[in-house]
Protein backbone atom coordinates (compact mmCIF):
# COMPACT_ATOMS: atom_id res chain seq x y z
CA UNK A 1 0.00 0.00 0.00
CA UNK A 2 3.05 2.56 0.76
CA UNK A 3 4.54 1.64 -2.53
CA UNK A 4 1.23 1.68 -4.04
CA UNK A 5 0.66 5.30 -2.78
CA UNK A 6 4.06 6.81 -3.49
CA UNK A 7 3.83 5.46 -6.93
CA UNK A 8 0.73 7.54 -7.47
CA UNK A 9 2.52 10.66 -5.49
CA UNK A 10 5.50 10.53 -8.30
CA UNK A 11 3.04 9.86 -11.20
CA UNK A 12 0.75 12.91 -10.26
CA UNK A 13 3.66 15.55 -9.23
CA UNK A 14 3.65 16.58 -13.18
CA UNK A 15 0.35 18.25 -14.31
CA UNK A 16 0.64 16.83 -17.51
CA UNK A 17 0.73 13.54 -15.98
CA UNK A 18 -2.54 13.96 -13.89
CA UNK A 19 -4.56 11.99 -16.30
CA UNK A 20 -3.90 8.90 -17.92
CA UNK A 21 -7.43 9.03 -19.78
CA UNK A 22 -6.58 12.60 -21.19
CA UNK A 23 -3.04 11.24 -22.33
CA UNK A 24 -4.71 8.21 -23.69
CA UNK A 25 -7.33 10.46 -25.38
CA UNK A 26 -4.95 12.76 -27.08
CA UNK A 27 -2.87 9.83 -28.43
CA UNK A 28 -6.10 8.48 -30.69
CA UNK A 29 -6.33 12.49 -31.42
CA UNK A 30 -2.79 12.31 -32.63
CA UNK A 31 -3.76 8.64 -34.99
CA UNK A 32 -6.85 10.12 -36.55
CA UNK A 33 -5.79 13.44 -37.87
CA UNK A 34 -1.71 13.68 -38.41
CA UNK A 35 -0.09 16.60 -36.48
CA UNK A 36 3.05 18.05 -36.74
CA UNK A 37 4.32 18.46 -33.34
CA UNK A 38 3.89 22.08 -32.60
CA UNK A 39 0.21 21.18 -33.32
CA UNK A 40 0.65 18.43 -30.77
CA UNK A 41 1.95 20.79 -28.34
CA UNK A 42 -0.50 23.09 -28.26
CA UNK A 43 -3.47 20.11 -27.92
CA UNK A 44 -1.64 18.81 -25.22
CA UNK A 45 -1.41 22.24 -23.57
CA UNK A 46 -4.96 22.80 -24.34
CA UNK A 47 -6.24 19.68 -22.34
CA UNK A 48 -3.54 19.62 -19.85
CA UNK A 49 -2.08 16.24 -20.95
CA UNK A 50 1.65 15.16 -21.97
CA UNK A 51 1.90 15.23 -25.86
CA UNK A 52 5.37 13.49 -25.04
CA UNK A 53 3.85 10.28 -23.77
CA UNK A 54 0.68 10.48 -25.69
CA UNK A 55 2.84 10.59 -29.13
CA UNK A 56 4.59 7.28 -27.32
CA UNK A 57 1.55 5.86 -26.46
CA UNK A 58 0.10 6.21 -30.50
CA UNK A 59 3.68 4.13 -31.41
CA UNK A 60 2.20 0.93 -31.63
CA UNK A 61 -0.65 1.32 -33.72
CA UNK A 62 0.39 4.24 -35.73
CA UNK A 63 0.61 3.53 -39.63
CA UNK A 64 3.42 6.32 -40.54
CA UNK A 65 6.09 7.51 -38.28
CA UNK A 66 8.37 10.56 -38.75
CA UNK A 67 11.82 10.50 -36.67
CA UNK A 68 15.17 11.99 -36.82
CA UNK A 69 18.33 10.23 -37.71
CA UNK A 70 19.74 9.88 -33.87
CA UNK A 71 16.70 8.19 -33.12
CA UNK A 72 16.08 5.49 -36.10
CA UNK A 73 19.90 4.60 -36.15
CA UNK A 74 20.35 4.30 -32.28
CA UNK A 75 19.00 0.84 -31.38
CA UNK A 76 18.95 2.60 -27.71
CA UNK A 77 17.03 5.86 -28.41
CA UNK A 78 14.59 3.53 -30.51
CA UNK A 79 14.23 1.01 -27.59
CA UNK A 80 13.72 3.93 -25.14
CA UNK A 81 10.79 5.26 -26.96
CA UNK A 82 9.43 2.50 -27.41
CA UNK A 83 10.19 2.41 -31.51
CA UNK A 84 10.02 -1.03 -33.25
CA UNK A 85 11.81 -1.27 -37.09
CA UNK A 86 10.81 -4.67 -37.62
CA UNK A 87 9.18 -5.70 -40.33
CA UNK A 88 9.01 -1.78 -41.00
CA UNK A 89 9.46 -0.21 -44.84
CA UNK A 90 12.02 2.59 -43.87
CA UNK A 91 12.10 5.61 -46.28
CA UNK A 92 15.50 7.62 -45.48
CA UNK A 93 15.16 11.22 -46.70
CA UNK A 94 18.48 13.06 -47.51
CA UNK A 95 20.68 9.58 -47.04
CA UNK A 96 23.85 11.07 -48.08
CA UNK A 97 23.87 12.39 -44.05
CA UNK A 98 23.75 9.20 -42.43
CA UNK A 99 27.40 8.81 -42.53
CA UNK A 100 28.24 11.47 -40.87
CA UNK A 101 25.20 10.79 -38.35
CA UNK A 102 26.95 7.72 -37.63
CA UNK A 103 30.19 8.84 -36.89
CA UNK A 104 28.24 11.07 -33.93
CA UNK A 105 26.59 8.50 -32.87
CA UNK A 106 29.75 6.11 -32.48
CA UNK A 107 31.64 9.07 -30.80
CA UNK A 108 31.18 11.32 -28.45
CA UNK A 109 32.87 14.58 -26.62
CA UNK A 110 33.15 15.73 -22.94
CA UNK A 111 34.91 19.07 -22.02
CA UNK A 112 35.99 20.07 -18.91
CA UNK A 113 32.96 22.22 -18.28
CA UNK A 114 30.85 19.48 -18.67
CA UNK A 115 32.82 16.90 -16.17
CA UNK A 116 33.00 19.63 -13.49
CA UNK A 117 29.29 20.46 -14.02
CA UNK A 118 28.39 16.64 -13.79
CA UNK A 119 30.10 16.26 -10.67
CA UNK A 120 28.94 19.54 -9.08
CA UNK A 121 25.36 18.03 -9.81
CA UNK A 122 26.08 14.96 -8.50
CA UNK A 123 27.55 15.83 -5.39
CA UNK A 124 24.55 17.79 -4.85
CA UNK A 125 22.33 15.10 -5.75
CA UNK A 126 24.32 12.97 -3.39
CA UNK A 127 24.10 15.39 0.08
CA UNK A 128 20.23 16.03 -0.76
CA UNK A 129 19.60 12.07 -0.90
CA UNK A 130 22.00 10.59 1.24
CA UNK A 131 20.08 9.16 3.77
CA UNK A 132 17.56 7.32 0.99
CA UNK A 133 20.00 5.91 -1.00
CA UNK A 134 20.49 2.33 -1.46
CA UNK A 135 23.78 0.62 -0.54
CA UNK A 136 24.44 0.14 -4.24
CA UNK A 137 23.57 3.17 -5.88
CA UNK A 138 26.04 5.00 -2.64
CA UNK A 139 28.45 2.38 -4.53
CA UNK A 140 27.93 3.15 -7.57
CA UNK A 141 27.69 6.99 -7.34
CA UNK A 142 30.88 6.85 -5.70
CA UNK A 143 32.59 5.12 -8.51
CA UNK A 144 30.91 7.56 -10.94
CA UNK A 145 32.29 10.31 -8.83
CA UNK A 146 35.57 8.81 -8.61
CA UNK A 147 35.35 8.44 -13.05
CA UNK A 148 34.65 12.18 -13.01
CA UNK A 149 37.35 13.52 -10.71
CA UNK A 150 39.71 11.35 -12.63
CA UNK A 151 38.56 12.72 -15.83
CA UNK A 152 38.58 16.63 -14.64
CA UNK A 153 42.02 16.27 -13.40
CA UNK A 154 43.64 14.21 -16.70
CA UNK A 155 41.88 17.60 -18.62
CA UNK A 156 43.58 20.09 -16.21
CA UNK A 157 46.90 18.65 -16.21
CA UNK A 158 49.87 20.49 -17.75
CA UNK A 159 51.21 19.88 -20.99
CA UNK A 160 52.58 16.35 -22.07
CA UNK A 161 55.82 15.61 -23.60
CA UNK A 162 54.25 12.61 -24.91
CA UNK A 163 55.43 12.15 -28.67
CA UNK A 164 51.64 11.52 -29.67
CA UNK A 165 50.40 14.63 -28.53
CA UNK A 166 50.33 17.82 -30.55
CA UNK A 167 49.37 21.28 -29.85
CA UNK A 168 47.20 24.45 -31.57
CA UNK A 169 47.18 27.78 -30.24
CA UNK A 170 44.12 29.83 -30.92
CA UNK A 171 44.41 33.50 -29.18
CA UNK A 172 44.69 32.82 -25.42
CA UNK A 173 43.53 29.17 -25.56
CA UNK A 174 46.10 25.94 -26.54
CA UNK A 175 44.11 22.69 -27.59
CA UNK A 176 46.04 19.85 -26.98
CA UNK A 177 45.56 16.54 -29.17
CA UNK A 178 46.54 13.50 -27.58
CA UNK A 179 45.79 9.78 -29.22
CA UNK A 180 45.45 6.66 -27.58
CA UNK A 181 43.41 3.28 -27.38
CA UNK A 182 41.22 3.30 -24.46
CA UNK A 183 42.67 1.06 -22.56
CA UNK A 184 46.05 3.01 -22.06
CA UNK A 185 43.85 5.63 -21.07
CA UNK A 186 41.78 3.88 -18.44
CA UNK A 187 45.50 2.77 -17.10
CA UNK A 188 46.31 6.98 -17.72
CA UNK A 189 43.27 7.38 -15.50
CA UNK A 190 43.67 5.16 -12.78
CA UNK A 191 40.31 3.58 -13.44
CA UNK A 192 41.33 0.37 -14.82
CA UNK A 193 39.46 -1.56 -11.74
CA UNK A 194 36.36 -0.29 -12.44
CA UNK A 195 34.18 -2.35 -14.76
CA UNK A 196 32.43 0.92 -16.88
CA UNK A 197 29.99 -1.86 -18.18
CA UNK A 198 28.35 -2.29 -14.87
CA UNK A 199 28.73 1.45 -14.94
CA UNK A 200 26.57 1.40 -18.12
CA UNK A 201 24.02 -0.69 -17.01
CA UNK A 202 23.43 1.26 -13.61
CA UNK A 203 23.15 4.34 -15.56
CA UNK A 204 20.66 3.20 -18.37
CA UNK A 205 18.48 1.42 -15.27
CA UNK A 206 18.75 4.23 -12.76
CA UNK A 207 18.06 6.47 -15.58
CA UNK A 208 20.72 8.99 -13.20
CA UNK A 209 20.99 11.21 -16.07
CA UNK A 210 17.14 11.72 -15.91
CA UNK A 211 17.28 11.77 -11.87
CA UNK A 212 19.88 14.85 -12.20
CA UNK A 213 18.43 16.83 -14.75
CA UNK A 214 15.13 16.49 -12.42
CA UNK A 215 16.65 17.66 -9.69
CA UNK A 216 18.79 20.36 -10.86
CA UNK A 217 15.56 21.85 -12.63
CA UNK A 218 13.51 21.32 -9.32
CA UNK A 219 16.36 23.27 -7.37
CA UNK A 220 16.61 26.23 -9.19
CA UNK A 221 13.28 26.66 -9.44
CA UNK A 222 12.94 27.02 -6.04
CA UNK A 223 15.84 28.96 -5.76
CA UNK A 224 13.81 30.97 -7.99
CA UNK A 225 10.88 31.42 -6.10
CA UNK A 226 12.81 32.27 -2.74
CA UNK A 227 14.30 35.25 -4.65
Amino acid sequence: GHEKGKRKKRKSSCPYLASSEAISTLAMHSLVRPSDIEDLANLGKASHSCSYYASREALAAAEVIVVPYNTLLSQQSRRSVGLSIKNALIVIDEAHNIPETLRNISSCQLSLLVAEAALSQLLAYTRKYSGRLAGRNVFYLGQIRRILLAMIKYLKRPPSASKNASEETKGNHVRRKEMMAAVDLMFTLKLDNINLFSIIRYLEKSRLSQKLLGFINHTAAMTERSQ
